[in-house]
């Protein structure tokens, strides 16, 4: 087994007891705030247009102001409807989990996308707030990672509350990772000259014992002669 293979085995056994955290319940608002805007801002220019057009004029047998309202109600239904349970589906697959070693993160809807991210690897850690994020009071947290090209990167983690709070605990346990893992591995490389005490303490044994051996005999005495 590779050491990286090695590495992901013990981490999964690993993130199977750390707790799934949520983001901000917020963060939906702010996924579907674009689809809205641009979709209202159509529709205004739309409805705009064929009443400076003719205020008379009848759409699908309908009068502008009718056909104003059913096209809103359509609209609700058949384009924000859906877009906020898509959303909402993503909300509930997108976790996070800050574990002894590294931070997991989880998303997808239709396929699970994992990323576990070391703290050792980590090598920056930004928050930003958007003009709508600072509107929601929450934050996103940008962490840049190094390591093998296939796992070097940036990750997103959007929709904390406490996004300060969230960035010192990461930086905190990223400050810690390459400490514990000296001490893991001093811990694990045997002690200097440890086969040379121990081969001492082995003849020391035995010397004691050959001693306690004459000691015994000369309790005894000489046999008794027949």
């Amino acid at each position: 087994m590779t050491p990286r293979r090695a590495r992901r085995r013990a981490g999964h056994k690993q993130r199977q007891h750390m707790a799934h955290m949520h983001l901000d319940s917020r963060i939906k608002l702010l996924w579907i705030a674009p689809i809205f805007i641009f979709v209202a801002f159509l529709w205004a220019v739309a409805v705009g247009a064929i009443y400076f057009l003719d205020p008379d004029m009848t759409v699908f047998g309908m009068h502008v102001a009718l056909f104003a309202v059913v096209s809103s109600v359509g609209i609700l239904i058949f384009v924000m409807l859906p877009a906020y349970i898509y959303y909402s589906l993503e909300y509930d697959a997108f976790t996070y989990e800050l574990g002894f070693s590294e931070l997991v993160i989880r998303r997808g809807v239709l396929a699970t996308n994992l990323n576990a991210i070391p703290y050792s690897h980590i090598t920056s850690i930004d928050v930003q707030r958007s003009v709508l994020d600072r509107a929601l009071g929450i934050s996103s947290i940008n962490i840049t990672i190094t390591g093998p090209k296939d796992e070097a990167g940036m990750y997103l983690l959007p929709g904390i509350p406490s996004g300060v709070d969230l960035v010192s605990e990461i930086k905190g346990r990223a400050d810690e990772a390459p400490k514990a893992a000296q001490r893991q591995t001093a811990s694990a490389q045997p002690s200097v000259g440890s086969d040379d005490e121990l081969a001492l303490l082995v003849r020391e044994l035995r010397a004691l014992n050959l001693n306690l051996a004459g000691l015994l005999a000369a309790l005894k005495g000489p046999p008794a002669r027949k």
